[in-house]
């Protein structure tokens, strides 16, 4: 085959595999990838945490992965940032319960990769907390305590369009004597410093966007090391939120739960 008939082939067949996971898109009742692009940059999503409080950009070529593989989680990593996404044929109430279920987390080792999860200030589940936190993996071992709050102002401005959670570390207001912190504190390093979101979008009934971003510097020689995985640790995260929104959170009460401007969530 000749040059030019290898890019047409090469190009047709770029073609026919777009269609086909626009056409995967749609029969989940998500919007097809064209759609769904043109839908997000219309919605002011640098008014988000990610950019707003964090300072990175809106990753839209991030956007643009994920809307080709409905269902699929995808991830970036920037030094010691990760960005991470999934368009999944999920209803978005089921998805913000079970990035809200931090105390399960943790449960039976089989979502999050934490070892320990656990709210220790505040209410579960409520609009602001404090949730103690331990890592245990690939020869890293390091606790945190992170305040976590939902963003009423964002949800409010774009009328129920963006539902977001962020946080970011208080290790200064940390008392390392009481539990359980102490039961880690004389084995395990804290981190440095941390911060991240969860920002949801429902694009349809049954179809939601998902963005994770993820700041953490753990300190000491295993620094490098965190950095390499951690596009690893963001397509765990948000596989283990599609696992406990379809496995877990059916059994809990949704009224448990709130939205970002404390109301009920819709049924």
């Amino acid at each position: 085959m000749s040059v030019a008939g290898m890019r047409i082939a090469l190009g047709t067949g770029l073609g026919a595999l777009a269609l086909a996971l626009s056409a995967s898109a749609a029969a989940a009742g998500c919007p097809t990838a064209d759609r769904l692009i043109d839908e997000l940059a219309g919605l002011g999503l640098e008014r988000a945490s990610r950019t707003a409080r964090f300072g990175q950009e809106v990753p839209m070529d991030l956007y643009r992965s994920g809307a080709l593989r409905v269902g699929e989680p995808v991830a970036i990593r920037s030094g010691s940032r990760a960005f991470g996404t999934v368009v999944v044929a999920l209803p978005l109430a089921e998805l913000w319960m079970a990035v809200n279920d931090e105390d399960h987390f943790d449960l039976d080792g089989r979502y999050l990769p934490v070892r320990v999860s656990e709210v220790i200030g505040g209410q579960p589940r409520g609009r602001e907390r404090s949730l103690f936190q331990t890592f245990e993996r690939w020869g890293v071992a390091r606790w945190w305590v992170s305040r976590v709050r939902m963003n009423e102002s964002l949800f409010r401005e774009s009328e129920g369009r963006l539902w977001e959670l962020y946080w970011s570390d208080e290790m200064e207001q940390v008392d390392t004597g009481s539990p359980p912190i102490a039961s880690v504190a004389e084995r395990m390093r804290p981190i440095e410093a941390s911060e991240g979101s969860w920002l949801l979008v429902p694009l349809a009934a049954d179809c939601t966007l998902i963005e994770y971003y993820t700041f953490s510097e753990p300190g000491g020689v295993v620094g490098l090391g965190q950095t390499l995985l951690a596009r690893k640790g963001v397509l765990l995260t948000l596989q283990g939120i599609l696992d406990l929104a379809r496995e877990h959170v059916a059994e809990h009460d949704p009224r448990e739960f709130v939205a970002p401007d404390g109301a009920s969530l819709p049924r």
